[in-house]
This record gives C-alpha cells, structure tokens and sequence, in this order.
C-alpha cells in the first residue's frame, strides 16, 4: 500500500474516493494518531487523513488525481484555508465561553 493523498477535510477524500473507485481503483482513507478508533464525528476536523492504494495502482491513480486538479498545491491550499477557519470558530468559541463564565460569575 502507498500513500496517495494526505487531507483533513472530509468532503475532500469522499470525492478523491469516489473519483478512484470510478476508475476501478479500490482506496482505503486511514486518521493519523488514534483518529480511526477514537473518531467522533465531526471532532477530527483537523486529523490529517490520507488515501492509500495498492502499490499496482499507485501510478495511475496518482495520474488520476493529477488530470482531476488534486495536487500538492490545492490540497495546501485548501487545508490552509480550512485551517484558519477552524482557529476562527475556536476563537469565537473560547470567547464565548469566557464571556458566559464572566456574566453569569459576577451575579
């Protein structure tokens, strides 16, 4: 088995998937660190998950993926950004956390 392709977005590796079985490719999508046994829903949102082929398939469905725009560059790219949106919301939730701690603290 060789890795193919490296995501932390879901969505993302449900296409790249969908696209190799399309092809007769048969993917498998493995979480970094514990992320396949202890993965809760929507949780592992920043766990790096990668798309693995069998070695025979390695060369073409790395060619598929290339013809299909899936490259180094846009997965950086959309990692990227899919990264600063998930500081952002944990930002907005840590402040509201600590202004519902402060208001509800002070009565």
């Amino acid at each position: 088995m060789k890795q193919l392709y490296v995501s932390t977005s879901e969505p993302e590796l449900k296409l790249v998937e969908g696209l190799l079985k399309s092809e007769g490719i048969e993917p498998q999508i493995f979480a970094g660190g514990a992320g396949d046994y202890l993965r809760v829903l929507g949780a592992d949102y920043s766990i790096a998950k990668s798309v693995v082929v069998q070695d025979q398939d390695y060369e073409k469905a790395k060619q598929l993926l290339e013809e299909n725009g899936y490259t180094q560059e846009t997965q950086k790219k959309i990692n990227g950004a899919g990264m600063m949106i998930a500081r952002i919301i944990i930002a907005i939730i840590v402040l509201i956390v600590v202004g519902c701690l402060l208001y509800y603290g002070l009565e």
